[in-house]
This record gives structure tokens, sequence and C-alpha cells, in this order.
């Protein structure tokens, strides 16, 4: 799986994020939720080492606050849609768009990551 079908997976996963946020989960969204994160997590593991450096060397804290924390595995850990939607909204936004950033710098360097 190459890194723009990943990204693609990825934005599906935060549409679902974003909508249980403004509208409330329901069992639609529950169901969404359900089967992208299980293939967010399936597939992951391919492209952890292109982000992992990412949330690991960044010497901006505004670009990757709390930048010891990786933000799929932080959106990821929840095996329901209610329990993700119990953390602070602002953490989830956060971790939506620190992945953002993280594909944009992904897609803008001139050599892959290793």
């Amino acid at each position: 799986m190459n890194l723009a079908e990943f990204r693609q997976a990825q934005e599906a996963f935060a549409q679902v994020v974003v909508e249980a946020m403004n509208y409330g989960p329901d069992p639609g969204l529950s169901e969404q939720y359900r089967k992208a994160r299980a293939w967010m997590q399936a597939h992951y593991r391919e492209h952890r080492s292109e982000f992992g450096r990412l949330w690991t060397t960044s010497s901006d804290p505004r670009r990757f606050p709390g930048q010891h924390t990786d933000p799929f595995e932080n959106l990821l850990a929840h095996a329901t849609l209610d329990g993700l939607l119990k953390r602070d909204a602002r953490h989830i936004q956060r971790d939506l768009e620190d992945i953002e950033t993280a594909f944009e710098l992904c897609k803008c360097e001139e050599v892959p990551f290793a």
C-alpha cells in the first residue's frame, strides 16, 4: 500500500471522527469508525517509520504539541467511537491536525524517509 492510498483511508477515518464530534455518535458512524479503525491499525505499521521520525524529531513544539506521542496511536487507541469522544475535543483535533501536517511534510520531502 502506498502513502497516497493510506492517506485517503486516513482522511475517511478523520471524516468519521469529525462528523461524530460535530453531530454526536450514532450507530452508523460507530460502525464506520470500527471498520476504519481496524483497517488503519492493520496498515499503519507499514508507514509508522515514515511518520515516527516526525513525532520524535520535530524541533517546533507548536507543530507537534506533545511531540513524544504518536497522534495515530492516540486516535486508534480507542476501540469504540464513544471511547474516543470521551477525550478532550481539542486533543482529538490536535491529533488530526498533526496527522495532516505530517502528510504534507511527507509529500514535500524530496528524499523518501528510510
